[in-house]
């Protein structure tokens, strides 16, 4: 399994009285309204930035039929014929690809106003290993210098994965995510069909964790390739995190690209983003991720296996109160 995480490490907040003219969190998604008040006008983070023109899908790719934009869904509570074009793609995603290794390029970022105002807090740049269906960080760096001891997890907000998990249980029947066709859009250059989609708390596997885990139902979109049925980008967005949970806006995006490793060509994360908000607070950290690159991996690593999270770490621990003295 593939692991995505994202770790803020950061005080317990202290609850405050909700302010009713409170925009709320800085929204970042592309489809759709959020369900609060958005923020003022030009307030707004977006994470959608142009990329590089694709190198385009690979012959064997381009030699599936291409499917019909203008066709019908075939029944009411069914999924479309592009739906399941994409679910046949994604479920040979992870076994088609290839051991490699890549530069992951984190910056982080946090703002403390309303509307936001991100200052950068710093760069990690790490190298990536994808074996066996499994990812390891190594030689991790912070504003050029080497990390000694500890992970990229204990110095601030992290995050990891993106290789297909989410991807394929978006997908997955298990899953039973209802979705919605929307329209047309481009990314990286391609034509896509985009579709709405709802996963209800029940079905979700997505775990965000801070203090403790929790499983919220969750929202988002898809661009699916119709030439190849190909999810070309994910967003995210948990729905109804409990109330007295610190964290109350979570979203994350992916973006995918054809990138050649070896001579062959696979669809692979180019960019990623996370955004997470703390309740009662104008507090969130965001991180803007590259994945730069991409080379064959060849020698034999073993590299633990880990289910797929979003963690924000424990809340720190209280010191014990100071006995008294006699």
């Amino acid at each position: 399994m593939l692991t995505i995480a994202l770790l803020i490490l950061a005080q317990a907040q202290t609850p405050a009285p909700v302010d009713p003219e409170d925009p709320g969190p800085p929204v970042v998604k592309r489809g759709g309204n959020a369900p609060r008040k958005a923020p003022a006008a030009g307030g707004g983070p977006r994470i959608i930035t142009p990329l590089p023109a694709p190198e385009g899908p690979s012959d064997a790719e381009l030699k599936k039929p291409a499917f019909d934009i203008s066709a019908s869904v075939p029944r009411a509570g069914s999924d479309d014929a592009l739906i399941t074009m994409a679910r046949e793609a994604s479920a040979d995603y992870d076994q088609s690809l290839p051991n490699f290794v890549c530069d992951q390029v984190v910056t982080r970022f946090r703002s403390e106003a309303k509307p936001p105002k991100w200052k950068k807090e710093d760069l990690v740049e790490v190298d990536l290993m994808y074996v066996n269906g499994a990812e390891d960080y190594r030689n991790v760096r912070i504003n050029g210098k080497a990390l000694k001891n500890g992970t990229p997890e204990d110095t601030g907000s992290w995050s990891t994965g993106d290789w297909g998990t989410t991807l394929m249980d978006i997908l997955s029947p298990t899953t039973n995510a209802s979705f919605k066709p929307k329209g047309n859009d481009a990314i990286a250059g391609l034509d896509t069909v985009m579709y709405d989609f709802t996963v209800e708390k029940a079905n979700s596997h997505w775990t965000i964790r801070y203090g403790k885990p929790v499983k919220p139902a969750y929202k988002g979109v898809i661009w699916v390739d119709p030439k190849t049925g190909r999810v070309m980008r994910t967003e995210m967005q948990a729905l109804r995190l409990p109330s007295d949970y610190d964290i109350d806006w979570v979203e994350q995006m992916t973006e995918y690209g054809w990138v050649t490793i070896a001579g062959t060509k696979y669809l692979l994360p180019v960019k990623s983003e996370n955004i997470a908000c703390f309740r009662y607070t104008t507090k969130c950290t965001r991180n803007e991720i590259a994945y730069k690159n991409y080379r064959k991996f060849a020698t034999e690593s073993t590299i633990s296996t880990t289910e797929s999270e979003i963690s924000f770490g424990d809340k720190p621990v209280e010191a014990p109160p100071k006995k008294k003295k006699d």
